[in-house]
């Protein structure tokens, strides 16, 4: 006899399956024919088989786990290229650039310098680029010994309020060689000749460059009267602070090159005193003034004295050459007639002295002939006629 059980089953299309051995007292419809087992195997595999939810998920998941795969594969060989690309890099016309691996220069010498154009390097930081500019110019201005002025007083040309007396807290100066002060400030433009000397040898190079300047102005306004420095010898003041700042930067290899022609020093007086300059200076130029007139009159005389000069020296040679031509004309005669002599002296006097009386009494109205003979002694009386009288201003003819 069966005893009713309490179980689960599971209704399939048209019935239910019961484990072995188990019975049951329910009412299953009407009765089926009984199938074989090889019938049960076939509809077995023609029914499609049950699919659990697990297995679903398992699935999706792996699928979604493949498409991530994917996309972070992409996303690093897009971070890999741009890393890559991130390494290139331009250089100016005017600069240079050089390349650090972990702190130090790649290369050696000038193969150090990358020159204009593209170049590649690895990405910070294994790499670093530092840009120098190497043809643009470049200034330092030295203003310590100059007085205080703000950066707008400078641009708009103002002076700033003027004290009593110089204050050194504030206001800079120079002592010059005669034991005064002026003031002095220079403006240095230089061009980079070795780039790789002026970045890696120093820590700041413009600052050296700078303190180079402020070295010269100091030292060479020791060699300077106050005067000459700021007034008569500015321009020797300025090529000395220039010379004197490329000497420097020289010794101290700074890898610059100091344009002189346009580097400007600018000397001034202090102005408390500027007024006691003023009245030197104005007085100096009445001083040159007076010099320059006096010169020019100077002149004036000496040429007008040397334009006489040149006439008197004319006229003498003019006269001296008269004179050694007649010298000349007497020595040739006298040579041409001393042969004459010689052969016949007393002839040649006679003959001579009737050629000079000749000569002497020609067109003479009245002739005298004294002997030279010294024992003939015989006087001689001339009959002169007294000065005659002049005519009365009355009466013609008449004596007054």
């Amino acid at each position: 006899m069966s005893q009713p059980h309490d179980h689960d089953h599971d209704h399939g299309p048209g019935g239910h399956t019961h484990g072995p051995g188990e019975a049951h007292d329910h009412d299953h419809g009407p009765a089926r024919p009984p199938t074989s087992d090889v019938a049960v195997a076939a509809a077995a595999e023609a029914a499609p088989a049950p699919v659990s939810i697990e297995d679903a998920g398992s699935r999706a998941l792996d699928e979604a786990l493949r498409s991530s795969f994917v996309l972070v594969k992409i996303l690093m060989v897009a971070l890999v290229a741009v890393f890559v690309c991130s390494g290139m890099f331009i250089v100016d016309q005017n600069e240079v650039a050089v390349v650090l691996r972990f702190g130090q220069p790649v290369g050696k010498g000038e193969d150090q310098l990358n020159g204009p154009g593209w170049h590649w390097a690895w990405p910070y930081p294994i790499d670093e680029v530092v840009r120098i500019p190497r043809h643009q110019v470049h200034a330092v201005r030295s203003t310590v010994g100059w007085y205080a002025v703000t950066p707008e007083q400078e641009k708009l040309g103002k002076e700033p309020d003027m004290t009593g007396s110089l204050n050194p807290a504030s206001d800079g100066y120079a002592l010059t060689g005669d034991a005064n002060i002026m003031h002095a400030r220079a403006t240095i433009r230089y061009r980079i000749s070795d780039p790789a000397a002026y970045v890696f040898n120093f820590t700041s190079a413009s600052n050296l460059v700078e303190n180079a300047v402020n070295e010269a102005l100091h030292a060479v306004a020791a060699r300077f009267t106050v005067d000459g420095a700021t007034r008569t010898n500015v321009a020797a003041y300025r090529a000395a602070v220039v010379r004197r700042t490329i000497e420097l930067v020289a010794r101290q290899n700074l890898g610059v090159d100091v344009d002189e022609a346009n580097s400007t020093v600018e000397t001034k007086v202090p102005r408390q005193v500027g007024d006691a300059f003023k009245e030197v200076s104005n007085a100096e130029l009445d001083r040159s003034k007076q010099i320059n007139d006096a010169q020019g009159k100077a002149s004036e005389m000496v040429s007008k004295a040397k334009g006489e000069a040149s006439e008197i020296e004319s006229k003498a040679r003019g006269v001296a050459s008269k004179l050694v031509a007649a010298a000349r004309a007497d020595a040739d005669s006298f040579t041409q007639q001393l042969p004459l002599y010689q052969a016949n002296p007393k002839l040649f006097r006679e003959r001579r002295f009737t050629e000079m009386m000749s000569r002497a009494l020609t067109n003479k109205l009245d002739l005298f002939l004294l002997s030279d003979d010294p024992d003939k002694k015989r006087e001689l009386r001339l009959l002169l006629n007294s000065e005659p009288q002049k005519p009365s201003a009355g009466v013609p003819g008449q004596p007054q």
